[in-house]
């Protein structure tokens, strides 16, 4: 059994190796790279990462066909809907944002609604509309 501590130690040389591709490599050199590291780790934890390594390459069209990958599979993770609304957010692309928030609330199950509701307030509270933000957060109050 390899311990947690281990595991992020694994993942992380993944990362590099995919970085170190993105830089020297090619496309198919990548895409190799990143079936292998899908398969040795947790492969939620690679497609988050992933588009972390996308988003700081400038590669925002592959960023978001993992995003769109990640709300595929893990449609039922809060924590992947509300990492793509905050990459929508911060790429200005707030009628997107919107829309996608709408499916997020459509596909979560109840008990995760109000989390996702309170973080998207405030991301449109500090990136997008203020007013639409606060009235979120008064719908959350009341």
């Amino acid at each position: 059994r390899i311990n947690l501590r281990e595991e992020e130690e694994k993942l992380n040389i993944w990362i590099a190796y995919i970085n170190l591709e993105m830089i020297y490599g090619t496309n198919e050199t990548l895409s190799k790279v990143i079936e292998r590291a899908l398969s040795y780790n947790d492969p939620k934890e690679v497609y988050l990462r992933l588009v972390d390594v996308y988003s700081n390459a400038d590669k925002l069209e592959e960023a978001e066909d993992v995003y769109k990958t990640l709300t595929k599979k893990y449609k039922q993770s809060k924590g992947v809907w509300i990492k793509y609304l905050t990459f929508k957010m911060t790429n200005q692309e707030t009628d997107e944002a919107r829309k996608l928030f709408q499916r997020a609330i459509n596909v979560l199950p109840r008990r995760k609604h109000i989390p996702l509701i309170n973080k998207f307030a405030q991301l449109e509270y500090k990136l997008g509309d203020v007013e639409r933000g606060r009235t979120m957060f008064e719908g959350i109050v009341s």
